[in-house]
């Protein structure tokens, strides 16, 4: 009787074919103040569940954060994981150490080198014949579940300047796109040679003269205006994308919501950006 060949091992990922229907690795993210929360669920029975519950595989996610190239890595620990009916949920939460939130690549990595022979608990598909031997080299990923990009949601991301020749000198107008997602710039403000001149100029953390408070003035009206339109829509636009993304920071620094009943949007723009008058008494003062 002839050996059974060792053959590349079989890696669990969406529209893969070496696992059985009910195999399934999905994983879901969503932001908090200062972190990201992402939860790994692992359905089905397989050999990857067998080794993620003797320990010999972990949930993780590797980070990378595009602008500056930092990259992290991190596994989830035995009492992140859950185990209930047929399916392992593992939940970390992930402290973010810049002012976006990095690229997110979630995978299930085994622990030692490993030697296997298929037999029917393995949870693969008919290719995978009984008998049938692979080798999984230490650390290789064993679950693969899509990148997950997101959006900071601070207010640099959420709007856009351009210019309009129509436009006199100091006007401007907001435009909202509420359904704008994951990579695109929800809001367009359109803008008169003054304001655009003023706008484009380089940013500063905080204004230290009268043209940057006047800079973050601009700002604070805008952010007024497309608060004000997302009050009207109520729950008429869809979940996610940029606008929820900053809807969070918003709740989370100021919390204040535009879905709720008495939403100030001239208040949540000054809470969210206040007028720094205190530029303006210092320049008054040097008069």
């Amino acid at each position: 009787m002839t050996n059974k060949l060792i053959l590349d091992f079989p890696v669990l990922q969406k529209d893969g074919g070496d696992f059985l229907e009910g195999v399934l690795y999905e994983v879901e993210a969503s932001r908090l103040s200062g972190a990201i929360k992402v939860e790994h669920v692992l359905k089905g029975n397989s050999f990857i569940r067998q080794l993620v519950k003797s320990g010999g595989a972990k949930f993780s996610v590797s980070l990378l954060y595009r602008d500056s190239s930092e990259r992290q890595f991190h596994s989830c620990n035995d009492n992140e994981i859950i185990e209930r009916d047929s399916e392992i949920v593992a939940i970390q939460k992930i402290p973010v150490i810049f002012s976006y939130a990095p690229e997110i690549s979630p995978s299930i990595v085994i622990m030692e080198d490993g030697k296997f022979s298929v037999d029917s608990s393995f949870g693969l598909d008919g290719f995978w014949e009984t008998g049938s031997r692979f080798d999984i080299p230490k650390y290789a990923r064993i679950a693969l579940a899509q990148k997950l990009k997101f959006t900071s949601g601070d207010v640099s991301s959420l709007i856009r300047i351009e210019f309009e020749e129509k436009f006199g000198d100091g006007e401007m107008s907001v435009s909202v796109n509420e359904n704008a997602g994951e990579g695109e710039t929800p809001v367009v403000v359109l803008c008169g040679k003054g304001v655009y001149g003023a706008l484009v100029k380089a940013k500063q953390a905080e204004p230290s003269d009268l043209s940057g408070s006047l800079r973050s003035a601009i700002v604070t009206q805008a952010l007024c205006a497309v608060y004000g339109y997302m009050q009207k829509l109520g729950n008429e636009y869809e979940t996610g994308g940029v606008l929820a993304a900053h809807l969070e920071v918003l709740e989370s620094e100021t919390n204040l919501n535009w879905e709720h009943e008495n939403f100030d949007p001239c208040l949540a723009a000054t809470k969210m950006r206040p007028y720094f008058t205190s530029v303006l008494n210092g320049e008054g003062n040097h008069d």
